[in-house]
């Protein structure tokens, strides 16, 4: 069995996990991860150094899901200064997609 994909889940309460697959994780298992409807978090392409898809719940907010200051902060060093027309935030736990490293 040989790991091909890694997901990172950033949770709200700031603690991660960590889930390895065999195949890249479909569309349900994102979802799952998040809670809802996926959104991909925009101009956010890198984790730890490596290239990754960074997924939220679309509505995070207006489900009153739990602000997470974890991956709101490693999305502003992403992000700048700014100026912003609304304040970058993510809610509700999100999900980091990635190949895994080759051995």
């Amino acid at each position: 069995m040989t790991i091909t994909h890694i997901i990172t889940i950033l949770k709200s309460n700031g603690t991660r996990e960590v889930h390895e697959y065999t195949s890249k994780p479909q569309l349900k298992e994102l979802q799952r991860i998040v809670g809802g409807l996926i959104q991909l978090v925009p101009h956010w392409s890198k984790f730890d150094g490596r290239r990754a898809d960074v997924w939220c719940n679309e509505e995070g907010r207006l489900n009153g899901l739990p602000f997470n200051e974890q991956a709101t902060n490693m999305w502003l060093q992403v992000l700048g200064d700014g100026p912003f027309s609304y304040p970058p935030q993510l809610f509700g736990d999100i999900a980091v997609a990635q190949t895994a490293p080759k051995k």
